[in-house]
């Protein structure tokens, strides 16, 4: 549950967070017939650190895309050391400076923070801030910045992480244009940004494509 104000901005959250002390990798053992079902399995940090591990080892294992979404900087301790094998990592400019204890603030710093994600083993590295640029990196598609010019933006807004990474996560499992990718989840960040709803109610898959349309192709460069 969130409390906010007239401003959309979140005042307090409320959430029962001790269910995933109990996802640990006995009891998804339990769960292995369905996980071995999945398309992708999609993680996020409030999970516990074995719990990701053993996650990582099942898709290793049957061939599975793992996704690892960093949930805040207070759970950068539940992310293993070693994320071999992770297909996709996103996070957010300020978790990887703390994870990393560096200072993001030139084309030069994302770049060292980028490949210091890929030494860990990730496969495609996402490093938003906010819902205005979005810093990609992979081995085959080298490292960009991808900027939307969204000025109302500069300041965390409730809802938009949430909606930037479901953009994006929807879009990894259609396509793999990585620019595409991208754009979907910056322009479902930007849209729920103007509704007071932490998931907009007109949301549906034509309504989306609909936005990227109108928004247009994405600047980008190369770093």
């Amino acid at each position: 549950m969130e409390v906010i104000d007239e401003a959309g901005k979140m005042i307090i959250g409320l959430a029962e967070m001790d269910i995933y002390e109990y996802m640990q990798p006995k009891w998804l053992l339990k769960h292995l017939a369905t996980l071995k079902r999945a398309k992708t399995i999609i993680i996020d940090s409030n999970c516990p650190k074995e719990s990701v591990e053993h996650l990582l080892e099942i898709g290793a294992k049957y061939n599975i895309p793992v996704v690892l979404i960093c949930a805040s900087m207070l759970k950068l301790y539940n992310i293993p050391e070693n994320l071999k094998g992770l297909k996709l990592l996103i996070t957010k400019h300020d978790e990887t400076e703390k994870h990393f204890g560096i200072e993001i603030k030139d084309d030069a710093s994302l770049r060292e923070a980028l490949q210091l994600w890929m030494d860990k083993g990730v496969q495609h590295v996402i490093i938003t801030k906010n819902s205005q640029s979005v810093g990609y990196a992979s081995e085959k598609y080298g490292m960009h910045v991808y900027d939307l010019k969204n000025n109302d933006s500069d300041t965390y807004i409730w809802g938009t992480n949430e909606a930037l990474c479901a953009g994006i996560v929807y879009s990894y499992l259609r396509t793999d244009d990585i620019t595409e990718m991208i754009q979907t989840g910056l322009v479902n960040a930007v849209m729920s940004s103007k509704s007071a709803y932490k998931v907009r109610p007109n949301l549906s898959q034509a309504v989306l494509r609909k936005d990227v349309k109108e928004i247009g192709k994405l600047e980008s460069r190369e770093i």
